[in-house]
Parts: C-alpha cells; structure tokens; sequence
C-alpha cells in the first residue's frame, strides 16, 4: 500500500448529500492534499461510500477509520478492501493508523488448534473473545516490527464506560512517561484519557487452574483485569499503553472535536502524541 502521507480532510459523512459529497472529494483533491478520511456512518456503508469518493476523484485516497466491520465479518472486509484497490489504483484505506488486520477463524466447541501466541487461554465468555485477537495482534507487532514504544485503542469493555462514561478514554500503560505523553497529548487535541490502575491484585483475577490464564476477570473491574490479559502478551522492554474508547468512539451529539456519529477517537491524539515526543526534526 502507498504511504497515506501527513496531509488530509476528515469529514463525517451522513451530514452531506451525494451530490456535496462530490463536490467536497473534487474540492479536497484539488487543494493538493493526500487523503479523505471518514468514519462509519449511519447513511452511508463504509465500502460504497470509499468507491463512491475514488470514482469521482483521480488520485485522492479514501480512508476509513472504523475497524469494527473487521470483527464483524473480516473476510468480508478483506475482500471488499482488495476489490476497491484493484479498480481504483490502491486509493482505498481500510483502517486508519492500523499497521496491521488479526484476522480469525471461529471455532465453536473444543476443536481449537491454534493458541493465542504461547499462552493456552481458556474462553471463559465468548462475548470477551476479542480481547485474545488483540492480544495476538500485540505479540505478534512485537515480533515482526520490534517497536520500542507501542499504543493500543479498542472499544474493549462496556465496563470502561461505566467507569468514565463517555468523556475519557481509559488509560491503561505500563510505563509512566508514555502515560504522561498521552496524557498532554489529550489534553491539547481535546481527546481526554484518565489513567487506571494496573497491578498484581487484578492480575489475579485472570488465573485460571487448568490453563495459563482465562479472558475474563469476573464482573469486579472488568476493563482493569481486560487490559491486564493484554499485558501480558507486551514484552518488558517495551512501552506500551491501551486506551479503551468503548465510550468515547461514538457521539450521540455534536462536540467541539466531531460531528454526531463516529467520532474517529484517537487520530488527533494519536498525531499529536508522534509529532511531540517523537518525530526526528
């Protein structure tokens, strides 16, 4: 895939008509820059709202940023991806700031050959499945790029929001001075975080007696002991942190950073953080 490049628009798309639509895509091209982002929507379906903007433009990118349509049907999306950048010359982006798809088979029962990196993790609530993809996501990462520093974001727990409700994301990181980065970096972009606890009393929690570990910690600080099973899978010279956006990935109102819907939580912050702390120049 082409680099998506530092410049780009981002709109929300169910405010404007197909005919703004265009008119927008041509005027964005136009003005030089790289990419269209868009979240998912309620009026339009994330593939043929991509095809629709690169068939009315000639080099602009058309970026999703919702990575849920992977968990519901990842085959799907995969396909849907590969077809658009066939007929539009690699333009199409599934997943913004995603540097990798974990995609899955599901299995019903006990024939389950395929371990969760080293760990045997025994599926205590199949609702909670998805944190063991991510889990394998973040080895895997660790393996095949070697990172120094590494950043999460799932709408993981609906455990988070009663926590925060939906004005912060939860902050969970093994390593204070990433924590603090992310921390300011919320603060100047208007995505806020809140630090909770990790530690060994949670840890607990997620012990299981007849294998390395189980993916739910039971009712009692559900997003805490959530993040704690993927720290497990983060090597200890790695910075890591996890924000869970459970809360904070869709608006039921306008707000000064995005439009009701899909609020694309985490681009802004996600920027910032690298443009702060760790880009060269």
């Amino acid at each position: 895939m082409k680099d998506i490049g530092r410049l780009g628009v981002w709109i929300f798309p169910d405010a404007l008509s197909t005919g703004e639509i265009v008119e927008l895509a041509k005027g964005v091209e136009r003005l030089g820059y790289d990419t269209l982002w868009y979240p998912e929507g309620i009026g339009y379906e994330t593939f043929s709202f991509g095809g629709f903007v690169l068939s009315a433009t000639e080099r602009l990118r058309a970026a999703s940023g919702i990575a849920n349509i992977y968990a519901r049907d990842a085959v799907t999306a995969i396909a849907g991806h590969d077809s658009l950048n066939r007929l539009y010359d690699d333009r199409f982006i599934l997943g913004l700031g995603v540097s990798h798809i974990p995609l899955v088979e599901g299995f019903r029962g006990h024939n389950y050959g395929k371990p969760v990196a080293s760990m045997r993790a025994y599926l205590d609530g199949m609702e909670a499945a998805a944190r063991l993809v991510l889990a394998d996501a973040l080895w895997w990462a660790q393996k095949t790029f070697k990172p120094h520093t590494m950043v999460d974001l799932a709408t993981l727990t609906g455990a988070i929001i009663v926590s925060l409700g939906h004005h912060h994301a939860g902050l969970f990181a093994n390593n204070d001075k990433l924590a603090e980065q992310l921390d300011k970096a919320g603060k100047a972009t208007g995505e806020a975080v809140w630090r909770m606890p990790l530690g060994a009393a949670y840890d607990k929690q997620v012990r299981s007696q007849i294998a390395d570990m189980k993916n739910v910690g039971g009712r009692d600080a559900g997003s805490i002991t959530a993040a704690q099973i993927l720290q497990r899978f983060v090597k200890d010279d790695v910075a890591w942190a996890h924000l869970d956006i459970a809360g904070v990935a869709w608006a039921n109102s306008d707000s000064p950073t995005a439009p009701r819907g899909g609020t694309a939580f985490g681009v802004r912050l996600l920027d910032r953080l690298v443009a702060d702390y760790y880009e060269k120049g």
